[in-house]
């Protein structure tokens, strides 16, 4: 039976360790959020001052496929844990994929114990694996967007921003001097549309 592959650890997939992901598996569109709120006596609710994003987690339900001896199961299990963890024993953090959007990354570690239902009389392992992101924002592949002017007049220029992540991303602008001409002042201003 073919393992399909549902993620990538540091480009390394599920089917290279040995292992299918259940119909458990679980992650959100957006994770929970930490709020600061204060209740006034007197006043119905909360008073909100800010909300951020808390971590996201992600919860793989797995199981090995069936080994020849326990040997080879536990084989297996040591190579996972190898890639989990540093040489030191600190838990080791690492790029996620998940093939249903594999443009988005999510940098990981294991958040929880990981316990495992050993079936060795059968040779096969299940198993929950959670990782957690810290940075709950995943991080898609870069555009860069170039505009030369070469008049040396006032000149609006327009760069549209096709941001395709999962929250908006702030412009990085950065202005050269290619010519031989000092550059007496320059202005810029980066407005932002609403969608």
């Amino acid at each position: 039976m073919t393992i399909t592959e549902y993620f990538w650890l540091n480009t390394i997939s599920n089917t290279t360790l040995g292992f299918w992901v259940t119909e458990g598996a679980e992650h959100n569109i957006l994770p929970d959020t930490i709020d600061a709120t204060i209740h006034i006596r007197g006043r119905p609710g909360q008073y909100r001052f800010a909300s951020d994003m808390d971590i996201r987690q992600f919860s793989f339900q797995c199981q090995y496929e069936i080994e020849d001896t326990a040997a080879a199961l536990v084989a297996k299990l040591r190579t996972l844990t190898q890639l989990l963890v540093n040489p030191d024993g600190s838990p080791k953090l690492m790029t996620l994929v998940l093939w249903t959007d594999p443009t988005v990354s999510y940098q990981v570690q294991y958040g929880k114990s990981i316990p495992l239902a050993r079936e060795i009389f059968e040779r096969s392992g299940q198993f929950l694996l959670t990782l957690t992101a810290f940075d709950p924002i995943g991080t898609g592949p870069s555009h860069t967007y170039d505009k030369t002017v070469t008049d040396t007049y006032e000149i609006a220029a327009t760069v549209a921003n096709e941001d395709v992540g999962n929250v908006e991303s702030r412009p990085i602008i950065s202005v050269t001097n290619n010519g031989s001409a000092t550059i007496d002042r320059i202005k810029l201003t980066v407005l932002q549309t609403e969608v």
